[in-house]
């Protein structure tokens, strides 16, 4: 096992053991652990972390841009498509940007 998939291996253990403490975290930590998700190409976790925060904030159109990424990087553009368009619902002009700048 070289380094790089020794540092994913401890990744992939962090993520589940993190999952299992998400419910305590901050909304922010939330989502930088789902924008870690997305840096390691793992758009799954990704969208399951931000469904959680959605859940608990259906007007972060943080997350809902974030999701919609998650799901472009997955190749689900219909998914993408109505994440953008919810981001754009609740966020307005501040969600835009989010996404010009993702």
């Amino acid at each position: 096992m070289d380094f790089s998939q020794w540092i994913r291996f401890l990744t992939a253990g962090t993520f589940l053991v993190g999952t299992l403490v998400l419910a305590g975290c901050s909304e922010d930590e939330r989502l930088a652990n789902a924008a870690l998700m997305l840096d390691l190409g793992k758009s799954e976790e990704a969208v399951s972390i931000l469904d959680a925060v959605i859940a608990d904030n259906p007007e972060d159109a943080k997350a809902h841009v974030m999701r919609g990424r998650a799901f472009a990087i997955s190749g689900d553009l219909a998914q993408a498509t109505e994440a953008f368009t919810t981001a754009i619902s609740v966020g307005g002009e501040d969600a835009v940007e989010s996404i010009d700048e993702e």
